[in-house]
């Protein structure tokens, strides 16, 4: 049986507290202006402007060997590829409910600088080589090369209407190969490196539509909230664990993002971290904050650690952190100066290690116009959540209804900035729908091709207003 999935959304939910602090009404400021992405032939770009750019849209993979950025725009994605090679570079685009991969192959010739670039397709089984398509749909805008590495920028349509050898990009999570050559195709034949299967240096998932906030740190106060040589028991295959932190500050700031503090050996088993903010003073909680931890929510755990429950980072694998837009910040600091780290170790192998991950927690004291907070719906953990055997499909679905928000919602509503989509293995598509009365309106947030080791929070490009009725 598949391991159940925890159909989780996280929310990352926009309102603006008035100087009473907590309890008082709240009054939503309006949304931040949001600019489409304009035409590529409007934005006037240059071969030497997409290569010189120190930055240039969100970051798609971001290694030693090769860095793959990605700029949506209204009719096209442009992506640069920067690989340390004199040979090809080759990128697949796979769709995990097909069976074909779409391949891009590029290089620099390294006797004319000419750079090539050539559509391909092939099967997903491994050791198939691709195959030239028949209609060449990828555009190589820039191209350059020299002695250590070899930079390539190229476009091609949301859709190219090659149904059959190309793949679709939109709102679903995509997932990237890679792989390069130290030698380029001769007479632009590829060689055997390029078939598909292991040979193949690495993959990579991203979001191929949607804003990616990630503003200059240095800007920014940091904190990091991490384990402290926490070992992992070769006994138990899943671990939740639980240490109680006290901020670096005394007044009010904001959050204005966070990456996650990973180990190179355990990487692989954290799932999910979440800080949580403390209810409860220094004579409740300062005398935690030397300890090692405990397991969470289990015997071990003091009871005071159970008022530790309003999230202010959340982190799945797969995401490389998350930056909020220059409206908003999440409130740290001002109420309470404790709170408490939950780590999710998932230990399948039942291996031991020792464990430092956490959390680097960016902020300011330069407040932004609006406070925000961290808002969660969606199904529970719990034993009772069972997909039954042999289904070729399964629906699993839960309510926050009006009994629900005209509680904890003020009457004028609140907006929603961004999404994290979160679940477990057995699943495969997730959605989060809004109704108002009787009237669904859009989709707030979907996935058909979610992938459980891509869990990056998506920014949305309209903030949603939800209100209360």
């Amino acid at each position: 049986m598949p391991r159940t999935c925890v159909l989780l959304l996280l929310l990352l939910s926009l309102w603006s507290w008035s100087c009473a602090g907590r309890g008082a009404r709240a009054a939503v400021a309006p949304a931040a202006a949001v600019v489409s992405p304009p035409s590529f032939r409007s934005a006037n770009l240059t071969a030497a402007g997409l290569l010189a750019a120190t930055k240039y849209g969100k970051t798609v993979l971001a290694g030693d060997e090769i860095a793959v950025a990605a700029q949506e725009y209204a009719d096209c994605a442009v992506f640069r590829v920067q690989a340390r090679t004199r040979g090809y570079v080759a990128l697949g685009f796979v769709d995990p409910i097909a069976s074909s991969v779409d391949v891009l192959l590029a290089w620099v010739d390294d006797d004319t600088g000419a750079g090539h670039l050539m559509d391909m397709h092939g099967k997903t089984e491994t050791g198939l080589t691709p195959e030239k398509d028949v209609s060449q749909d990828y555009e190589l805008l820039a191209s350059f090369q020299n002695g250590s590495h070899t930079s390539i920028v190229f476009r091609r349509a949301w859709d190219t209407c090659d149904a059959h050898n190309d793949v679709v990009f939109g709102n679903d999570t995509m997932r990237m190969l890679w792989t390069m050559s130290d030698r380029d195709p001769i007479d632009r034949q590829y060689t055997d490196a390029l078939k598909l299967g292991s040979s193949w240096k690495g993959t990579q998932s991203f979001h191929p539509k949607g804003p990616k906030f990630k503003p200059n740190t240095d800007n920014y106060k940091k904190w990091d909230v991490t384990m402290d040589n926490l070992r992992i028991k070769d006994d138990v295959d899943t671990l939740y664990w639980c240490k109680i932190f006290k901020a670096p500050i005394f007044k009010k700031n904001h959050i204005v993002g966070f990456v996650p503090l990973l180990n190179d050996d355990t990487r692989r088993l954290v799932h999910h971290m979440i800080v949580y903010e403390c209810y409860g003073g220094s004579n409740i909680m300062e005398k935690y904050v030397t300890l090692k931890g405990a397991q969470c929510y289990g015997q071990s755990m003091p009871d005071d650690w159970n008022k530790c429950v309003s999230p202010v980072v959340t982190w799945a694998m797969g995401s490389d952190g998350q930056f909020f837009p220059d409206h908003i910040g999440v409130p740290i600091g001002g109420r309470d100066l404790y709170y408490m780290l939950e780590v999710h170790y998932d230990n399948p192998t039942l291996k031991k290690v020792m464990d430092n991950s956490g959390v680097r927690v960016y902020y300011t004291d330069v407040l932004r116009p609006n406070d925000a907070g961290i808002m969660a719906v969606g199904m529970a953990v719990s034993p009772m959540h069972i997909v039954p055997p042999k289904q070729l499909a399964y629906k699993t679905a839960s309510l926050c209804d009006k009994d629900c928000t005209n509680v904890i919602f003020p009457e004028r509503g609140i907006k929603i900035t961004s999404v994290l989509l979160h679940a477990h293995i057995a699943s495969r598509q997730l959605k989060l729908r809004h109704v108002r009365h009787d009237q669904e309106m859009a989709t707030i947030a979907q996935d058909d091709r979610y992938d459980y080791d891509y869990q990056q929070a998506r920014e949305l490009s309209n903030e949603v207003t939800v209100y209360p009725w």
